[in-house]
């Protein structure tokens, strides 16, 4: 279960233990995973995760998203109408990045579990110099960590790759592989 829109309390606890019942009952043979969805956002509230064993291989999943990276994005509440915010790296952007994943890592690690990044990137009404910028330093944080991380999306409005064209969008492609 990623994206859940209720606090990370034992109520997402239950569902997510509600659906690997389900799953197991279905299918067991298949390998229970547990998924923590945790947004920059939500850094904060990882401790009030409750803590739940599942048979397997049991991963963190982690989506961040720089607030102005929605810039402009219909569903993005207090950011829909917003524009022309540009991220920069500055040190102290760059230290909301390592502040966050540091906890989310101290989660992790507290809690044995390796780390997937499930998502993130910005939207394309911020301006490309700083959506390449924010990628790029959220692809080397989860690196550092040792995280693995996947980028969203490949080719819709986070765009990497330009379907029409049948070419990468270079700079994101370089953001994210350099």
């Amino acid at each position: 279960m990623t994206k859940p829109t209720l606090p990370a309390t034992g109520t997402v606890t239950a569902l997510v233990a509600l659906a690997v019942a389900t799953v197991a009952a279905a299918a067991p043979d298949v390998t229970a995973r547990e998924a923590a969805a945790a947004p920059a956002a939500a850094a904060l509230h990882l401790n009030e995760l409750e803590y739940l064993e599942m048979p397997g291989l049991n991963v963190m999943l982690a989506h961040d998203y720089y607030p102005e990276g929605h810039q402009g994005a219909p569903w993005a509440g207090e950011h829909k109408d917003r524009s022309g915010v540009v991220w920069t790296g500055t040190d102290q952007e760059r230290r909301r990045i390592e502040l966050d994943f540091a906890r989310a890592q101290q989660w992790a690690s507290a809690h044995d579990r390796p780390v997937h990044l499930g998502e993130f990137g910005a939207y394309d009404k911020a301006d490309m110099d700083s959506r390449a910028r924010y990628t790029a330093a959220v692809a080397r944080t989860a690196e550092r960590l040792g995280w693995s991380w996947a980028y969203w999306q490949f080719d819709s409005d986070f765009v990497v790759y330009d379907i029409g064209r049948d070419a990468w969008v270079e700079p994101l492609r370089k953001a994210l592989l350099p």
